[in-house]
């Protein structure tokens, strides 16, 4: 698209076509897919390289779709950071995970801004609906869809949409989730993060899990942002670090005492009852604070990041880790990493697993890993799948690896295995 032709939301448009397809479909056994993209943090975007610049990238955009979906879709520019693709006269609904897929794949690759090159990350929602469709309720379950995935940190969040088991089921499962706290049955699965100078597993990272009575096992993304909802992320917190700290105990001593980090959602981040809820259970338990991490996002430092800093470094202080999870994708400022109270950082996998075919992808890690240790951090890399990758960060100084080239998020039983069976032969 032309520089001089801007390209503007038009979400009139969009609703017109959407009706027009409900109203005149061939056949009621043919749905009708519905994709959002939404490109992440493309505020900062603006902010780092400008509003025209930013524009090009959001036209780039426009047209890959397009290119992409021309025979079988249409796009639509809804926001300043959002975009459409309705496809239309699906037989299979499951066709719309492979759609949404292709978007990924045919939009996450570089952007030539300038002199400049690029590489934007990606949330996708979607919803399939046939009988009984709307034009609202098609976009309000793909929102719901993205804000999904967004929470859970993932591109997409592939579903089932013949079985469809969530939809139906969701508004039941505040009172199992209730239910499920009170009775503290929230179980943890561990995935091991090693180290890359001793080849040893010498951290875990503890990660929610939860099956439903009536539903069976129900994912993260699904479960965790309805506890947010029924307001009972606190409950969550204080049930995952008094498991995990209680459960290192039983871990085997065969690399020494494991380490266990726990995920703390924003709400918390700025809340002074954070401090009570860590020493509570190291108490209870009788566990040395260095052997608890608390891991927490950039994005929830931002909104406040002096009230943030301050209680992150009264934890840091009674000698309780602090990592940044997802770095670089956030605020990222020089004057925020010379502040930082934190012991390490995770790059984000994002750029982790790009780095193997994307040299900007691998520039950026190793100038995140030296900047880090020069400010005495720690460097995590997130998403490894492949011993390739893992050569390549040992390479440029990474202090620790977590992926599934080492092992899967595991519950305790197998993770105990997984410790004991460990050998470093296998992976490096």
């Amino acid at each position: 698209m032309p520089t001089d032709n801007p390209l503007k939301p038009n979400r009139a448009l969009f609703f017109d076509r959407l009706n027009d397809l409900i109203d005149h479909r061939e056949s009621k056994q043919l749905g009708i897919g519905l994709l959002l993209v939404d490109i992440q943090n493309f505020r900062n975007l603006n902010g780092t390289f400008g509003y025209e610049k930013g524009d090009q990238v959001l036209r780039d955009v426009f047209e890959r779709l397009t290119d992409s979906f021309s025979k079988n879709g249409s796009v639509f520019y809804l926001s300043n950071d959002q975009f459409a693709v309705i496809l239309p006269n699906l037989i299979n609904p499951n066709l719309i995970n492979l759609a949404a897929r292709k978007a990924i794949s045919t939009l996450e690759s570089n952007y030539k801004i300038g002199e400049s090159n690029l590489y934007i990350t990606l949330n996708v929602g979607a919803d399939y609906l046939a009988d009984q469709c709307t034009a609202e309720g098609l976009l309000c379950n793909s929102e719901r869809s993205l804000s999904i995935a967004k929470n859970s940190r993932k591109h997409y969040i592939e579903r089932d949409f013949i079985k469809n088991p969530y939809h139906e089921t969701v508004i039941d499962f505040s009172d199992e989730l209730n239910k499920a706290l009170d009775q503290n049955s929230i179980e943890l699965y561990y995935q091991p993060k090693i180290d890359l100078v001793s080849e040893t597993p010498t951290h875990a990272e503890a990660l929610a899990r939860w099956t439903s009575p009536t539903a069976g096992p129900v994912p993260p993304s699904v479960f965790i942002p309805i506890i947010e909802k029924i307001g009972r992320t606190d409950d969550l917190a204080k049930c995952v670090i008094n498991t995990a700290i209680r459960q290192l105990n039983e871990w085997p001593n065969l690399w020494g005492d494991i380490s266990v980090a726990v995920n703390i959602s924003p709400t918390l981040v700025e809340t002074p009852e954070l401090l009570t809820y860590v020493n509570s259970a190291l108490n209870i338990w009788d566990v040395e604070p260095s052997r608890l991490t608390l891991e927490v996002t950039e994005e929830s430092i931002i909104n406040n990041i002096e009230k943030c800093f301050e209680n992150l470094s009264n934890i840091k202080s009674q000698g309780v880790k602090i990592s940044i999870d997802d770095f670089g994708t956030g605020y990222s400022s020089m004057s925020y990493f010379k502040n930082i109270p934190a012991d390490e950082l995770k790059v984000d996998q994002s750029f982790v697993r790009h780095m193997l075919d994307n040299e900007a992808d691998q520039n950026i890690t190793a100038a995140v890993t030296d900047l880090a240790h020069k400010f005495g951090l720690s460097v995590v890399a997130e998403g490894v799948e492949t011993k390739a990758l893992l050569q390549a960060l040992i390479s440029i100084g990474c202090d620790y690896a977590q992926g599934y080239h080492f092992a899967k998020p595991l519950p305790q039983n197998q993770f105990i295995k997984w410790l004991n069976n460990y050998s470093s032969s296998d992976y490096f």
